[in-house]
C-alpha cells in the first residue's frame, strides 16, 4: 500500500531523519516536505480546490511540527481544521515534537484537527503506530 505523507518541519535536519525513517520502515512512499507550514497549508488549499488534481495526490498522513517561525503548528491545525470541515479531508495529522511544555502536548491532543501527538525522534516503531492507525479509504490509496 503506498502512502502520501506530509512533512513539516522547520529543521531540515529533523525533516531528512524523518523521510529516511519513513522510507526504511515503509519503502518507497509519496513524501512531500515543507520547511514552513504556510507553504504545506497553501499545497493543501491548491490540491483540495484544483479540479484538475486527483485524490491520490492529497497526503493521507501529515507529520507536523509544533514551533516554527511564521505559522506554527497550532496556525497550520487551524488551516486545516477549516479545511475538513468544508471537504471533509481524510488526512490524519500527527503532531511530533520535540517540546516538553505540557500545555502545548495537551492543546495538540485536543485540536480537533490533530489525530495524535508522539515525541521526537521519529522512530520505526512510532511509524508503524502512526502507520496502523491509518485506515485509508478504498478510493484514496493506491494499492497498486
Amino acid at each position: 500500500m503506498r502512502i502520501n505523507f506530509m512533512l513539516i518541519d522547520d529543521n531540515e535536519i529533523d525533516l531528512f531523519v524523518c523521510q529516511r525513517m519513513i522510507e526504511l520502515e515503509l519503502g518507497n512512499q509519496d513524501i512531500a516536505k515543507y520547511d514552513n507550514a504556510q507553504s504545506a497549508l497553501d499545497d493543501l488549499l491548491s490540491l483540495t480546490f484544483s479540479k484538475g488534481n486527483s485524490k491520490a495526490e492529497m497526503p493521507h498522513i501529515i507529520i507536523l511540527d509544533i514551533n516554527m517561525p511564521g505559522l506554527n503548528g497550532f496556525g497550520f491545525l487551524d488551516g486545516l481544521s477549516e479545511l475538513k470541515k468544508s471537504n471533509r479531508l481524510p488526512v490524519k495529522t500527527i503532531v511530533l515534537s520535540s517540546t516538553t511544555k505540557l500545555e502545548y502536548i495537551m492543546n495538540a491532543e485536543k485540536h480537533e484537527a490533530c489525530d495524535g501527538f508522539i515525541g521526537k525522534p521519529l522512530t520505526a516503531s512510532k511509524i508503524r503506530q502512526i502507520v496502523e492507525a491509518f485506515k485509508p479509504e478504498p478510493d484514496n490509496v493506491d494499492l497498486g
